[in-house]
């Protein structure tokens, strides 16, 4: 109950993730929000690997959506994600926060 307080208390909009900038507010919302203040300067990978670690239960939507993560963050401009990558960034992030479906 304590986490969902936090997370309910934090203001991650799951619904904003409909461009590549909000997904990448979002993953770093969540991933302080479920790491704490020592995941600041971690890298993506380094996230997914701590969800691995200490939920493995959720390791392959942490590892499927840092690789989203990747590229809204890193791709050219003109390659946006797809609507049902989106989706999916929603559900995995999600998941990895707790939240309900």
């Amino acid at each position: 109950k304590a986490a969902m307080a936090t997370l309910a208390n934090s203001g991650i909009d799951f619904e904003s993730i409909r461009s590549r900038e909000e997904l990448v507010r979002v993953f770093n919302a969540v991933s302080l929000n479920q790491c704490g203040e020592d995941a600041r300067p971690w890298n993506h990978r380094v996230v997914a690997d701590e969800f691995g670690r200490t939920r493995p239960a959720v390791a392959e939507p942490a590892d499927q959506v840092a690789g989203l993560y990747e590229r809204a963050r890193y791709a050219p401009a003109d390659e946006d994600l797809s609507n049902n990558e989106f989706a999916d960034a929603r559900r995995d992030l999600r998941l990895l926060a707790g939240a309900p479906a």
